[in-house]
């Protein structure tokens, strides 16, 4: 359980920064504000838009926004809105937001909330047969009635009865059953109620059950085909082309074959430097030192810079075998691409031209890619260039935010407690600021009202993370 953190009070911008971020202590604030209501609208508009950063990496803020709102006195002035808002056809990622809380609502004996969840499941089951569209149109959609299907499974094996017959009645309706996802639903189904789900749909008589079966049968046949052409068009592939017909067992990039792909991008009409990576990333793992050496010397004699580009590339992945005095000449390129490309490979090398070429940087306000050269470069005497550089902005990017968390995994610092809390102020990104608590702590310079924040935190494993580490440490010391 969270612990108790001192009595805060925001004003309503830094109370909304807090929220949006998924910070702990705007839910902090509301657990301790007396005068909370003038942060209720602030929160009803925060639940009805998306404020997730990446779901794919974070998930949504929907368990974090009910937290704050069972904090009020009247959750279900929320309830209403939320509800009112989910039937309503939208995007995706707020689509998911509002499921999320709908869950925690409905998990918490509002009846209310698995109502609204019963009306978008019919009302899904009634649309998605009839677009016109169906393999484009209703991509979130699909996946919702889904999840819906999912829940359903919670009460028992009728319930998963009733949705395949609703899935059969739809697949009748559209003639197919491209108006419907159902492989986790199957899935899930298994899990619960073992062989008997495939039984009954082999065994019932049902007209719905039978074209539900017969389509998942061809779907199951579809995909066994899909695999086996996939399977055979990379044999035949690799039995046609290979890097190096001489080479062993495993197949080997050469440089030629580097050359060659390098050339064939910069033809097109809009050249990909990274369409080169998976092979630059293979030839860096294979390479012998010589070859390094040979493709860095094809690469500094190259006129054309695309082409000097994809051959660098390589470096992204393996150290640099020249003296670098060629690359730091490159740093006056026109191509930016070139640039970028120089800078991700001096990152990984320790020179002290390096450090000087990242205090010029610097200087010239080009912060990230100093921070990024620093992370195999770093003095003592750099923490007073982050500071003054970093904590200037509200919005920090997620590469700089990487690069200073490496940088302080490996090189300890008792006076880093400032800079990495601007940095867990202002992420954007949930996952990033789980990497800033964890750096925090091994730095040993995390405040106790963090920790205790951090317990509130949007992000489940920072939530984790803050709470044994708060029960390990002696606090009267």
């Amino acid at each position: 359980m969270a612990k108790k953190a001192e009595k805060q009070n925001m004003s309503l911008k830094d109370f909304t920064h807090d929220l949006r971020r998924g910070l702990g202590s705007a839910i902090i604030e509301l657990k301790n504000n007396t005068g909370k209501e003038k942060y209720l609208d602030i929160v009803m508009r925060s639940c009805l838009k998306d404020i997730a950063y990446d779901t794919q990496v974070e998930g949504t803020k929907g368990y974090f926004l009910y937290t704050a709102i069972r904090t009020f006195t009247n959750p279900e002035i929320f309830l209403e809105n939320i509800s009112k808002k989910f039937g309503e056809r939208l995007r995706w990622r707020l689509s998911e937001q509002l499921y999320d809380m709908l869950c925690c609502f409905a998990e918490n004996g509002y009846k209310n909330a698995d109502e609204v969840f019963e009306k978008k499941y019919y009302e899904l089951k009634s649309r998605l047969p009839l677009m016109r569209d169906k393999k484009i149109n209703g991509f979130c959609e699909r996946e919702l009635l889904e999840k819906l299907m999912v829940r359903k499974l919670d009460n028992g094996f009728e319930l998963y009865k009733q949705c395949i017959n609703d899935m059969g009645e739809m697949i009748i309706k559209c003639g197919s059953d491209d108006c419907l996802w159902y492989d986790l639903f199957l899935t899930e189904a298994e899990e619960k109620f073992g062989n008997e789900v495939y039984d009954y749909i082999e065994s019932a008589k049902n007209e719905n059950v039978a074209a539900f079966n017969q389509s998942h049968k061809m779907s199951e046949a579809d995909k066994n085909d899909g695999l086996q052409f996939k399977i055979m068009t990379v044999k035949d592939f690799c039995k046609t082309y290979r890097y190096d017909p001489n080479s062993s067992k495993e197949d080997r990039v050469t440089i030629e074959h580097l050359v060659s792909r390098a050339k064939e991008l910069s033809s097109e009409s809009v050249p990909n430097l990274f369409r080169i990576h998976s092979l630059a990333h293979k030839f860096a793992k294979q390479a012998k030192k010589r070859e390094l050496k040979a493709l860095a010397l094809i690469a500094i004699e190259e006129p054309s810079d695309f082409i000097k580009t994809a051959l660098l590339y390589v470096f992204k992945f393996a150290d640099f075998p020249l003296d670098i005095e060629v690359l730091l000449s490159y740093m006056a390129s026109e191509s930016e691409d070139l640039r970028d490309t120089v800078i991700e490979t001096l990152s990984r090398i320790k020179d002290n031209r390096i450090h000087t070429l990242a205090t010029q940087l610097f200087n010239d306000e080009q912060v990230e890619n100093a921070i990024s050269l620093l992370e195999s470069n770093f003095e003592t005497e750099d923490e007073a260039l982050i500071r003054t550089y970093v904590m200037r902005s509200r919005q920090v990017a997620h590469s700089v935010i990487m690069s200073i968390t490496d940088i302080y995994e490996e090189h300890k610092s008792n006076t880093c407690c400032d800079i990495l809390l601007h940095l867990y102020k202002n992420a954007e990104c949930s996952h990033c600021r789980y990497e800033i608590v964890e750096t925090m702590i091994d730095n040993g310079v995390i405040p106790k009202n963090i920790l205790i924040e951090c317990q509130y935190d949007s992000y489940e494993d920072t939530r984790n993370l803050a709470e044994k580490h708060y029960k390990i440490v002696d606090w009267r010391s």
